[in-house]
């Protein structure tokens, strides 16, 4: 007689058949689905975020899978340029501080730390003058020239 196996979820089915990382990677993508074609999601236009879509191809989780493969430990689904949507060329998977990065309202960037620890260390700015040219707080500013946080990859 053979016993018969229940799943909680989709989710578990895929972690228990397939493995932990297929259910972290569909984990992602009914994130992902549920950002862009959930109403309810974002209550400024009424139809999810604003001008985000997704490929037609990926409302196939299997698709899905293909394109992007299984996410490494402590990554999720990010979008390189952040004003397009989902699709097979525009996405990674990416750490947090990758994604925090590429933020649309992230006011550094590589260069831009660059140029901080120049300023600082080359050209003796003071950091209330790098805080200010950059729009940052005084404690950012430190924390980049000291080279405490965005530290280079």
């Amino acid at each position: 007689m053979t016993s018969t196996v229940y799943y909680k979820n989709r989710r578990d089915r895929l972690t228990i058949d397939r493995g932990e990382a297929v259910g972290k990677a569909y984990s992602s993508w009914t994130c992902m689905r549920n950002r862009v074609k959930n109403p309810l999601r974002c209550k400024r236009n009424g139809s999810g975020y604003i001008g985000l879509t997704i490929s037609d191809e990926w409302d196939d989780f299997e698709k899905f899978l293909d394109d992007m493969g299984t996410p490494p430990a402590n990554h999720s689904i990010d979008r390189i340029d952040t004003t397009k949507g989902y699709c097979k060329e525009n996405c990674r998977w990416a750490t947090p501080s990758t994604q925090v990065r590429n933020r649309m309202v992230t006011k550094l960037n590589t260069e831009a730390v660059k140029v901080i620890r120049y300023f600082r260390h080359e050209l003796g700015f003071s950091i209330r003058r790098i805080a200010n040219a950059y729009g940052i707080s005084p404690q950012l500013a430190r924390s980049v020239a000291k080279n405490q946080i965005w530290i280079p990859n």
